[in-house]
């Protein structure tokens, strides 16, 4: 069996009831679902969750990270052995919204992910947010990635197939031993160290299973203009807000399935498969206005 995972703690979990609500509907997926419910002992507040047939697999930092970010390494808790028992694991993160069929996917045979937004490499997970890094810290990192190829593309991580079928007590403690190791380098967390370890065999997913469709300026203003979300089969809203905000422009759709997410497992799943050649065009122009800002 397949699984979908989420991650949350309490200040999230109203969040995901509308991922599980769309991916059932409109992702048509009825395989399992996992919550990863980081730091929350009250069971009363999973009620929800556990009364709806959903496996609460309780995590806690996995990793010695200062701050509130040791969130994000509870995301390597899918990669333990117990989980193995699902063949594969589609994580999705909290500011996501499924708009189509997801049972493609079950078809991946391997760990797979998106290419990160406008293509950026490796070097970028390590380098300080919102600046370019020194000619002098960019010579650091080489020096302490010089086992990694800096200049791969890297992926993003609030999307993945994981082949948890795959999962070995020897993976889990490598990847615990990568994030150890490299989280004081790794500016988005868990995602740095994710492509650290799959550089070298991961299976590149097409754009529009993480579209970045509200943050992609050089889409929505490109040369080939985007011109609606419609296309993206996982809608990832990460930036200037997510669906949660109220300036949001998905916020009214984001309230209105968190509303309706009661209805989980009882409402009529209507969701369809994109047309290849619509993924393909959002594919195609994705890469284009990408080459056309890389190449200025």
């Amino acid at each position: 069996m397949n699984a979908i995972a989420l991650l949350a703690d309490e200040g999230h979990l109203e969040m995901t009831k509308q991922i599980l609500y769309t991916s059932f509907v409109f992702g048509n997926w009825n395989g399992a679902y996992i919550l990863l419910a980081h730091n929350i002992n009250d069971a009363e507040k999973l009620k929800w969750f556990s009364n709806r047939g959903i496996h609460i697999v309780h995590t806690k930092s996995l990793v010695d990270v200062p701050g509130a970010t040791g969130i994000y390494y509870s995301k390597l808790r899918l990669f333990h052995p117990d989980c193995s028992h699902w063949e594969r694991i589609l994580y999705l993160d909290t500011d996501i919204i499924v708009q189509w069929d997801l049972n493609e996917l079950t078809q991946v045979r391997g760990f797979a992910a998106a290419n990160d937004c406008v293509k950026f490499n490796l070097l970028h997970q390590f380098s300080p947010r919102d600046r370019n890094i020194s000619i002098d810290e960019y010579h650091e990192r080489k020096e302490i990635f010089k086992d990694y190829d800096l200049s791969k593309t890297a992926f993003n991580a609030g999307m993945m197939v994981i082949d948890s079928e795959n999962n070995t007590q020897k993976r889990y403690e490598e990847l615990l031993y990568l994030a150890q190791r490299y989280y004081q380098w790794s500016t988005y967390g868990d995602q740095g160290i994710l492509n650290l370890y799959f550089q070298n065999n991961r299976i590149k997913l097409p754009y529009v299973y993480n579209d970045f469709y509200q943050s992609d300026d050089f889409n929505r203003n490109g040369f080939i203009r985007r011109t609606s979300a419609n296309d993206a089969i996982i809608l990832h809203l990460t930036y200037p807000y997510k669906p949660w905000n109220l300036n949001c422009e998905f916020y009214e759709k984001w309230k209105t399935y968190t509303e309706k997410a009661d209805e989980l497992f009882s409402a009529k799943q209507v969701g369809k498969p994109l047309p290849a050649w619509r993924k393909w065009r959002t594919e195609l122009i994705n890469a284009f206005n990408i080459w056309r800002v890389i190449k200025r």
